[in-house]
């Protein structure tokens, strides 16, 4: 009995599925079939937020990945530059820190743009019901229209005895129910889900502004201060470090700290780095993906953004 039943819902399938089959082909010949103008409006612009919110989601992913590259670059950059600013020059424990600082900002921005995955996750989930259910509504429709050929197709043909005509007409009556009861519903349901995308808007889309604001205003404060790091060293007369571990140092004359007290003689080597309260042994670099900054920073623009050094032949004058 299981067998045969089996075998009956098989074989039922596969007519209903012919017939489905069937009625597509008929449509891409030019075969007349049901339309409702009201649906086919609020299916396209259902459809199309969808591919939107699609394409929103792979540019929020592609964003986020060109980021985290930037910001590996900008770590490479700024390591080899905190390598080139001796540890016992003008400003160097500061210079140190606004350069990590720069990628903690960074990686704030990764976080607020990681962080947008969740709004729009909320909104892509009012899709998937009605989506499946016009996927049903399609089916439904073409067994609708499939039994109104075969209705309409017997009605003209004087051999189709009235008991066919009387089977035909109550499959007809039971295909236009179940397409109209899906239809009217997502006529009911479909605009509710387009609203959403008001407020999705306004959460998301502000969310990645005052990201991107902070992100900007924050840089350009850290900016502005590494300027003033590196314009402290003019008129110095630098010294740079010597030998494998740096304890040695070479110059012209003495570097006056940031933090005062005096420096070796012109000419003197020395035993031992000043190493600004640990030395950059002591003090890694690499700044977390997401935190608050290190430095102070004042929210005017440093001088070294509204003068720039002067250049002469290509070189820049110190």
């Amino acid at each position: 009995m299981a067998m045969d039943y089996l075998a009956s819902k098989a074989k039922s399938q596969a007519v209903k599925h012919g017939k489905r089959a069937g009625a597509k082909v008929l449509q891409k010949m030019g075969a007349e079939g049901t339309r409702d103008p009201v649906f086919d409006d609020f299916n396209f612009s259902f459809q199309k937020q969808m591919a939107q919110s699609e394409k929103l989601k792979q540019e929020i992913g592609r964003y986020e990945h060109c980021l985290k590259e930037m910001k590996k670059a900008m770590k490479g950059l700024n390591d080899i530059m905190a390598d080139f600013y001796e540890d016992f020059w003008p400003q160097a424990r500061e210079f140190q820190l606004a350069l990590q600082d720069q990628e903690t900002i960074c990686g704030n921005l990764i976080r607020d743009v990681h962080n947008l995955a969740d709004p729009l996750r909320r909104y892509q989930i009012n899709f998937v019901d009605i989506k499946e259910r016009v996927k049903k509504r399609e089916n439904k429709l073409m067994d609708y229209d499939t039994a109104r050929r075969a209705l309409d197709k017997a009605y003209n043909s004087p051999k189709v005895t009235d008991d066919k005509i009387n089977k035909l007409e109550n499959e007809f009556t039971a295909k236009e129910e179940d397409y109209k009861y899906l239809n009217d519903d997502l006529i009911r349901d479909i605009p509710p889900v387009l609203e959403t995308r008001g407020p999705f808007v306004l959460q998301a889309f502000t969310t990645y502004f005052k990201a991107q604001e902070l992100f900007c205003a924050e840089n350009y404060k850290v900016a502005g201060a590494l300027t003033q790091h590196v314009s402290a060293l003019q008129g110095q007369q630098l010294e740079v470090s010597v030998g494998r571990e740096r304890r040695g140092r070479q110059g012209g004359g003495q570097a006056r700290s940031s933090g005062g007290g005096g420096g070796p003689k012109p000419g003197e080597r020395t035993g031992q780095l000043n190493t600004r309260g640990g030395g950059r042994g002591q003090d890694p670099r690499g700044a977390p993906q997401g935190g608050s900054l290190r430095g102070s920073y004042d929210s005017r623009p440093g001088p070294g953004l509204q003068e720039p050094m002067m250049v002469d032949g290509g070189h820049i004058v110190i």
